[in-house]
């Protein structure tokens, strides 16, 4: 079985530029150790990136990120997203 996680160049840049940057390699490392299957774990990356990218488009800190401002991003950003690929457009 081939374990390697893949992240594409642009997620990998969303994760590295957005307000939740500080917990991304403990997010992984969460993901891993509770040994999520690889494409689960891809998934959840590319979500995490992409919350990350629209909170940086929304000048939203991550002390502003609450229960209100995720039902934003799921309710009113996912149904007309047209953020680049890859994005996910569904809630995992």
């Amino acid at each position: 079985m081939n374990s390697t996680i893949h992240i594409p160049p642009t997620t990998q840049r969303w994760l590295r530029n957005s307000p939740l940057t500080p917990y991304v390699i403990d997010y992984f490392d969460h993901l891993v150790q509770c040994r999520y299957a690889v494409e689960t774990t891809e998934k959840y990356m590319a979500g995490i990136a992409h919350l990350g990218l629209w909170m940086g488009q929304s000048h939203l800190a991550i002390e502003q990120l609450d229960e209100k401002a995720v039902t934003r991003f799921l309710d009113e950003h996912l149904p007309t997203c047209d953020c680049p690929r890859p994005v996910l457009s569904n809630p995992v």
